[in-house]
């Protein structure tokens, strides 16, 4: 299961592979698949009440585009010329903001 990196989830923390969440969503169906054979399927929606469970509180996340676009490009070592460039640099600053 994946989610988008929303507020709900970046209220938490830094989230690593492996860690445990408990929350709660509402359910919905969709159809997937070609138009002569789609199947209903559900997904979850909305995800509340997000905890993490199975480590101590990690540390914070910047809570604006900008700065979490630019934590997702550090993170993932992308090429940050041109345009990225800004968006990594504000993220540097908040981290140093925060120490």
């Amino acid at each position: 299961m994946w989610y988008r990196y929303g507020i709900n989830f970046r209220k938490v923390g830094e989230l690593k592979k492996g860690d445990q969440l408990t929350f709660t969503a509402q359910t919905r169906s969709y159809y997937k698949g070609q138009t002569h054979s789609k199947k209903e399927d559900y997904k979850l929606t909305e995800p509340r009440n997000i905890r993490l469970i199975n480590r101590e509180q990690p540390g914070p996340l910047p809570q604006t585009k900008k700065r979490i676009l630019g934590y997702v490009l550090s993170k993932n070592n992308v090429n940050t010329k041109n345009f990225s460039e800004d968006y990594v640099n504000e993220y540097m600053e908040w981290i140093k903001s925060k120490r």
